[in-house]
């Protein structure tokens, strides 16, 4: 059955977040580190697990929110692919939401 979940972090892409289309893959990466890293940055304010990056031609989109990080670690595990599902514009919000869908 497929997910879908909307990015976090994607107010800081909003001009590379322009030029996406719908059906567009996305490439989504959890680097393989260990928990007691050192270099590991705390970007979720709760625990030392590294952000699960979403990125377009290389370059970040945004993340997958810290509610989806589990089960889209277990679809990466199936070598599932992900896209572009909706794009959101908003009348009162000039951020575009983006929406992926695992496939």
């Amino acid at each position: 059955m497929p997910v879908v979940f909307k990015l976090s972090g994607t107010s800081f892409n909003q001009e590379l977040i322009k030029t996406l289309q719908l059906n567009q893959d996305v490439q989504v990466t959890y680097p393989d580190i260990l928990d007691n890293d050192s270099d590991i940055e705390d970007l979720d304010g709760l625990d030392t697990n590294p952000p699960i990056k979403c990125c377009v031609d290389s370059n970040l989109v945004g993340y997958v929110p810290r509610d989806t990080k589990k089960r889209v670690k277990e679809l990466l595990k199936q070598d599932k692919k992900f896209k572009i599902y909706r794009l959101n514009k908003f009348k009162d919000n000039p951020t575009i939401g983006v929406r992926l869908i695992s496939v």
